[in-house]
């Protein structure tokens, strides 16, 4: 499925498994220096696709993203070395857990779980996401391979058809230029004087 559609899944079906309400995929985007939260459910109209969060350390998705490694925190108020985003405090999240998306060594982005009741996440929570997101990594690599080799089959097509047009036009230059020489060969011979044999008279 699309990209969209498999991320939207993803939130769907972690959400499902472990009965936590709030979920979210959150992709890496290199030219803003953010996660943005591309998909999810349990969060409130207009924050999928339009959110983002910080890349920094005390971000807990940032944390995640930066270490590559799964940020637990069973409870909010007692985690001070980090700094929560407004839209955890919005939804009421006490509870929550990242793991890193990985494609080809590198993190794409984090998944994430958030609870709005306290819950001590254990290692069968850790490697259930890890699994899911690594999963979701590689359907994700595999499309961006996909689309790879239909880009490079359609730019092969594109450069393909303007040889054909580039042929075509040098081909008619060719035989335009031709008939310009034809027809100034041709006019010159009308043009050139006669030579007339001499009559001798006896």
């Amino acid at each position: 499925m699309p990209p969209d559609r498999l991320m939207h899944h993803v939130a769907a079906q972690v959400s499902r498994v472990t009965h936590i309400e709030h979920t979210k995929v959150m992709k890496h985007r290199p030219e803003k220096g953010d996660l943005l939260v591309a998909a999810g459910v349990g969060w409130q109209p207009g924050i999928v696709g339009t959110t983002t969060l910080a890349l920094d350390y005390r971000s807990p998705a940032g944390r995640a993203f930066q270490t590559g490694a799964p940020v637990t925190i069973d409870n909010l108020d007692e985690a001070q070395e980090f700094r929560f985003p407004e839209l955890l405090h919005e939804h009421g999240i006490v509870s929550l857990i990242n793991v890193p998306v990985m494609i080809n060594g590198f993190t794409w982005g984090v998944l994430e779980v958030d609870s709005s009741e306290p819950r001590r996440f254990d290692e069968w929570d850790i490697g259930f996401l890890s699994t899911v997101a690594n999963v979701m990594g590689a359907c994700l690599a595999l499309h961006e391979v996909q689309q790879k080799g239909i880009e490079e089959r359609a730019q092969r097509e594109r450069d393909r058809a303007q040889s054909n047009i580039e042929l075509k036009e040098l081909q008619h230059r060719i035989k335009n230029n031709l008939q310009i020489i034809v027809a100034f060969s041709a006019s010159r011979d009308v043009r050139a004087p006669r030579k007339c044999k001499q009559s001798w008279i006896p």
